[in-house]
């Protein structure tokens, strides 16, 4: 399923809940209007296909609310019916063996609230055929940043497809990275009302995290001199964070997309992308292709779309050409760790390093915690099952 990205759709919230305005008003309105806001996507091949619902919030609430309770069905062209059971947190998920959608079929979600009574549908769309990434590279760049005194200097991804067989493709390209990256100090000790010599000073000293990249890249192919897409700009992975500190790896997924939804991404980006004042425009402008069967003047939010996929993933080891600025060091306290450490017996066990400042090792505390303990970063110390060294 192409992950929807969490910022994209609390903008089309804030839009939402703000209406069509000319001045940002920082006072909240109480006539908010919740809106189902619909998340999805099937592909050739077997699933599990994922749909995720949810409903609008006021803009000073953080989260969305997810939509429990509803039948989820995705229906094909030939009239066959495929179940998605609810799994927590507003998703709803097929059984990875429930069904292979096919290429050429047209597919559409059916939504059935028994709460409201409302019945919502999306349009059909065409698994297309999907066309291979033939190579995902990088290039060393410098960027201008505003909020840096400095450029900043990083690792520009780009990618080429093969060749298609239509004058017009359209393209929806989903990123998740992972990358390998290591804490500043080793662990040496452990607190936990009294100090202990660590057994395994390596346990939390690697690290592996996988996000999704939270941006959307689509093109159209109208008008090419060829068939096929040479040098398509990605995402930019800068040196100010642990991303390219040791190795990084990037799957790409290329979502080939009906000319409906390519049109609703690029505004969705161009909305994201525009300068001009926060509440000047609405997402209202922007039609998804969900619509309550019942009630067309219900505004739904949000896309269900048929893909052909193909994917590549590649891995990086850390650049040698460019220089890092992630901070090396930590604060460390030496002095008075016993008071200190009984003022957080709420979380104990602490862990501490070593400091060879004074010329011998000594038990060292840092009150960032991130700084011995990897995980603390948001990543796992077991590798991933694809993972290459």
């Amino acid at each position: 399923m192409i992950r929807h990205t969490k910022h994209i759709i609390l903008l089309l919230i804030i839009f939402a809940a703000s209406g069509c305005i000319d001045e940002y008003d920082p006072e909240f309105k109480s006539d908010f209007e919740r809106l189902l806001v619909v998340e999805g996507n099937i592909h050739q091949g077997a699933g599990p296909f994922r749909v995720r619902l949810s409903y609008t919030v006021p803009v000073d609430q953080p989260n969305n609310i997810p939509g429990t309770g509803f039948e989820v069905i995705i229906i094909d062209d030939l009239g066959h019916e495929f179940s998605l059971i609810y799994t927590g947190d507003g998703y709803y998920e097929g059984e990875p063996s429930g069904f292979e959608a096919e290429i050429g079929r047209k597919y559409k979600l059916h939504l059935f609230s028994p709460e409201t009574g409302k019945t919502y549908e999306s349009s059909w769309e065409t698994i297309g055929e999907p066309v291979q990434i033939e190579t995902v590279y990088t290039q060393a760049e410098s960027h201008e940043d505003p909020d840096f005194n400095h450029n900043l200097q990083g690792l520009q991804f780009y990618l080429n497809t093969g060749d298609f067989a239509t004058d017009t493709t359209y393209f929806m390209w989903e990123l998740i990275e992972t990358y390998k990256y290591y804490s500043n100090y080793a662990l040496a000790f452990i607190y936990d009302g009294e100090m202990k010599e660590a057994q395994t000073p390596d346990s939390l000293y690697v690290c592996y995290r996988t996000d999704a990249i939270n941006q959307i890249f689509t093109s159209g192919t109208t008008d090419l001199a060829q068939n096929s897409l040479s040098g398509y700009p990605l995402h930019f992975v800068d040196t100010e964070t642990k991303r390219l500190m040791a190795r990084y790896s990037i799957l790409v997924r290329q979502h080939v997309i009906s000319g409906k939804a390519h049109l609703f991404w690029k505004e969705v980006n161009e909305l994201i992308n525009n300068n001009a004042t926060l509440f000047a425009s609405q997402p209202y402008q922007i039609q998804g292709n969900i619509r309550n069967i019942n009630n067309d003047s219900e505004v739904v939010l949000g896309y269900f779309s048929a893909s052909g996929v193909s994917e590549k993933r590649i891995f990086i080891d850390r650049p040698s050409a460019l220089d890092f600025y992630y901070p090396l060091t930590c604060e460390l306290y030496t002095q008075n760790l016993e008071s200190i450490f009984k003022s957080l017996k709420s979380k104990w066990p602490l862990f501490l390093t070593k400091d060879y400042s004074t010329g011998f090792p000594i038990p060292a505390y840092p009150p960032d915690q991130s700084c011995i303990d990897c995980r603390d970063n948001g990543g796992v110390v077991e590798p991933p099952e694809f993972w290459i060294e």
